[in-house]
């Protein structure tokens, strides 16, 4: 799955297939994970703090898809 610059790729190593990283060009810029909360599974989506800016760096969502989104429009907002 690919947004503009944002990829998302499945784990090279020990991690399950509920969790994913995301690179922009070649470089590791955050994850996307399926999690267990209160209210019973999500997305949750991080952009790592090296790479984070002012604004929102992760959530919640209730699909992988819109996880991507929410993650491409962080990163977009704050890449300026």
């Amino acid at each position: 799955m690919s947004t503009n610059d944002l990829i998302l790729k499945p784990p090279t190593d020990h991690r399950t297939g509920d969790d994913f990283d995301v690179f922009y060009k070649d470089q590791l810029v955050g994850r996307i994970v399926l999690m267990q909360v209160p209210s019973g599974r999500a997305w949750m989506w991080s952009i790592f703090y090296e790479h984070r800016k002012p604004g929102a760096s992760y959530g919640y969502e209730l699909t992988r898809d819109a996880a991507m989104r929410a993650f491409t429009q962080s990163w977009r907002s704050d890449s300026k």
